[in-house]
């Protein structure tokens, strides 16, 4: 008989054992369900820090669009001279938000551009306009530069103008 209850002992054993085992199984399992979770919440939040670092870097590309636009380079193709022939004003910051003192200033600044052009006269005297071409009035231009028959852009001028809102 000794024989049958260790028998008996044995299987309560194996039973006890198969439970913990059980219980483990439940345990990974529900621990492989947080781990999921908190992929989940990890993969969110990354996603959602990534479109605000979109956002940031698309504001950062229209900022420098602005400058790009207002640059010596467009302006001396648009007008067919030099570089060195268009005169931009710097760019100011007082009216930036990030300024200090940081906040809104109610103000911002207009771009406005003028010419000098050169032409001669039906007399065949140099003549300039600064006022794209509105009036003219003669002048005395350097010996060694040709003064050309039509109108003609000389110098560019980007001038920035502070508005206040």
């Amino acid at each position: 008989m000794a024989n049958i209850e260790d028998k008996y002992d044995v299987i309560g054993g194996l039973d006890t054992i198969n439970e913990s085992v059980e219980d483990v199984g439940n345990e990974v399992r529900a621990l492989q369900g947080s781990v999921q979770k908190l992929h989940e919440t990890v993969k969110d939040r990354s996603g959602w820090l990534q479109s605000i670092g979109a956002v940031v870097v698309v504001v950062w590309l229209l900022s420098l669009a602005g400058d790009l636009w207002h640059s010596k380079w467009r302006y001396a193709v648009q007008y067919g001279v030099d570089a060195a022939d268009v005169i931009v004003q710097k760019k100011l910051h007082d009216c930036e938000f990030l300024s200090a003192p940081v906040g809104d200033k109610q103000c911002h600044y207009d771009v406005s551009v003028s010419t000098i052009q050169w032409s001669t006269s039906s007399s065949g005297a140099p003549i300039q306009s600064y006022d794209e071409g509105k009036t003219w009035e003669s002048f005395s231009p350097d010996p060694a530069k040709k003064v050309p028959r039509t109108p003609t852009v000389q110098s560019v001028f980007v001038v920035r103008t502070k508005i206040d809102e």
